[in-house]
């Protein structure tokens, strides 16, 4: 949702990055609620809302989504201009923005790239699947979840130092292998977001129903 003062821009995707629909929707209640409504009717696994405001004129449409229980993120604006060249369109209109905040949140692909943690593709002529660095990454982002990962290892027998070794042991050398873990911090911190959940070192414990 690209929130706006008298109208938000609602953009959804599937998990194949396919838009779903794109309209413009009235900041009014009941506007608002037969969005909601439609969308996780239509929905088959869920709907997760991503919004790059949370205040002012987000005010109703947050309200709103948390009374239905709702999952809503949030996405920075200076996350979604930087973001915006990684999308197809030119120029700065609201249709393009919240397209580029659903794509944001559509996988942590796109917040590993953003954080110089995974390749982008780069295509040269008729060659496919050439991958590098992206050119424009938050830097200060990247150095923050290599440092955690550096501080992870020190841990014994977590799994942060289980998954270093594992890739010391596959042939990486110590740097290859600290990226590759910040990687992951990556994965697990999105999986967490995107479900609404509180980290827990040891995974919960499930019950089986006896006769």
């Amino acid at each position: 949702m690209d929130v706006g003062k008298g109208f938000h821009h609602a953009c959804a995707v599937d998990q194949s990055g396919r838009i779903v629909f794109s309209r413009k929707v009235a900041n009014g209640q009941a506007a608002i609620e037969q969005l909601i409504a439609r969308t996780t009717a239509k929905a088959t696994g869920g709907v997760v809302w991503a919004v790059d405001m949370t205040s002012g004129p987000a005010g109703l449409l947050i309200a709103l989504l948390r009374a239905t229980g709702q999952p809503v993120l949030y996405v920075p604006g200076r996350l979604v201009n930087r973001m915006a060249g990684a999308f197809a369109g030119e120029g700065k209109t609201d249709a393009k923005d919240s397209r580029t905040i659903a794509e944001t949140f559509r996988s942590s692909g796109h917040l590993a790239a953003y954080a110089g943690l995974a390749p982008v593709p780069r295509d040269s002529g008729r060659v496919r699947g050439n991958l590098h660095r992206p050119h424009r990454y938050h830097r200060g982002l990247r150095r923050v979840f290599y440092l955690a990962a550096l501080s992870a290892i020190k841990r014994p027998d977590s799994p942060s130092r289980s998954f270093y070794r594992r890739k010391r042991e596959e042939g990486k050398r110590h740097t290859q292998a600290l990226i590759a873990l910040a990687r992951r911090l990556v994965d697990v911190i999105w999986a967490l977001l995107r479900d609404g959940r509180e980290f827990h070192p040891s995974p919960p414990v499930t019950t089986t129903a006896t006769a």
